[in-house]
């Protein structure tokens, strides 16, 4: 038995291509975790070639209900977002007031914003809590759309893009 238990951690031994595996799944764990994925056909979620795009996971939603949206970058190449936005995320969730588009949990951190890459066909999904106090979380019922502001290079100009309007009942 004890044989056997040497021979298979010699399998691996820790050699210079064991741990390049090793890093490589775990660095996919890694992004898989942080919502970011590799390219997908188009349609529904999907990576539409020559856009960015800012899909909603639903067109209704409940009050009580978190807020998914998908940005899927279609361009040849990667893009930066900032974060810091909509619940310290890249993205701002508006809700319709009159006329006028409010933003909506805007993060309160007190550190430095970062741009966050999306690399060319990769989309990001980002999840946006609904506003309030522990066990009291609610989005006003109305109208909302997600915004991005997203640049090609760290000292561009943000290019505005924003998803399709959806409800909260």
């Amino acid at each position: 038995m004890r044989m056997f238990a040497q021979r298979r951690w010699h399998v691996c031994g820790w050699s210079p291509s064991c741990q390049a595996t090793i890093g490589l799944a775990l660095g996919i764990m890694f992004l898989a975790g942080c919502g970011v994925t590799g390219a997908s056909s188009g349609g529904a979620g999907g990576v539409t070639p020559g856009q960015v795009t800012l899909v909603t996971s639903k067109s209704r939603y409940q009050a009580s209900e978190t807020v998914s949206v998908t940005i899927a970058n279609g361009l040849s190449s990667g893009i930066l977002a900032a974060d810091h936005q909509s619940d310290c995320t890249v993205v701002v969730v508006e809700y319709l007031n009159g006329q006028t588009w409010q933003p909506q949990k805007l993060c309160q951190l007190k550190s430095a914003t970062r741009l966050i890459p999306i690399a060319a066909g990769a989309t990001l999904t980002q999840q946006i809590q609904p506003p309030g106090k522990p066990g009291a979380l609610a989005w006003p019922t109305g109208t909302y759309r997600v915004a991005l502001g997203y640049r090609s290079n760290p000292s561009g100009s943000d290019t505005p893009l924003f998803s399709a309007q959806f409800s909260v009942a």
